[in-house]
């Protein structure tokens, strides 16, 4: 008994804190650009937090709050996967001074990293709606003319309107060039009537 009360101890004395945030449910105006933007459903919102090789996950509670208790020490992501929206993701350190656990936050995004820090716990607000249909375009006479099998179709159709604009060859005119080819004599096809 006394081993398994040491063990505890033991365990409870590894730095662990607290890390979480809260989702702010209205989006901006400017940000309401799409006519069919989705209903937020907190049930399908998961909250992630990746780093030093661990993984929580966690769901957000009915007021949307979102907790993760007994974190240790460490640098962690935490983004929100979500299917009808996107969000921002946040760099979490988690870090010990002078006996006690300190949290900091700061904005993140994989392109350029970890951004300027902001208070904790952190403030979820869902950016931009994701569409899933694709929107499609109106009809427009160009888009024909883009089409190759209309291009080749014009092609041949100025074709043959040229072809028929060239002038016909005389009898006497063939005559003469079957007499310079030596006797060559042309398809009936080819030989005006």
């Amino acid at each position: 008994m006394k081993a398994v009360i040491l063990a505890i101890l033991i365990f409870s004395a590894v730095y662990a804190t607290d890390v979480g945030g809260k989702l702010v449910l209205e989006m901006k105006k400017d940000q309401m650009q799409h006519k069919s933007i989705p209903k937020l459903d907190l049930s399908q919102v998961t909250v992630i937090l990746e780093g030093e090789g661990m993984k929580y996950v966690s769901y957000l509670y009915s007021n949307g709050v979102v907790k993760f208790t007994n974190v240790p020490v460490g640098n962690y992501i935490m983004r929100i996967d979500d299917v009808n929206f996107f969000y921002d993701s946040f760099a979490i350190e988690v870090f010990k001074h002078k006996d006690k656990e300190v949290v900091r936050a700061f904005n993140y995004d994989i392109k350029n990293g970890k951004g300027g820090q902001i208070k904790h716990p952190v403030i979820f607000s869902p950016t931009i709606p994701k569409i899933y249909d694709e929107i499609k375009e109106p009809f427009s006479v160009l888009s024909l003319l883009k089409n190759p099998m209309v291009l080749m179709m014009l092609v041949s159709l100025g074709m043959v309107v040229l072809m028929n604009k060239m002038p016909k060859p005389d009898k006497e005119q063939m005559a003469e060039m079957n007499k310079q080819m030596g006797g060559f004599k042309m398809p009936s096809f080819l030989t005006p009537n």
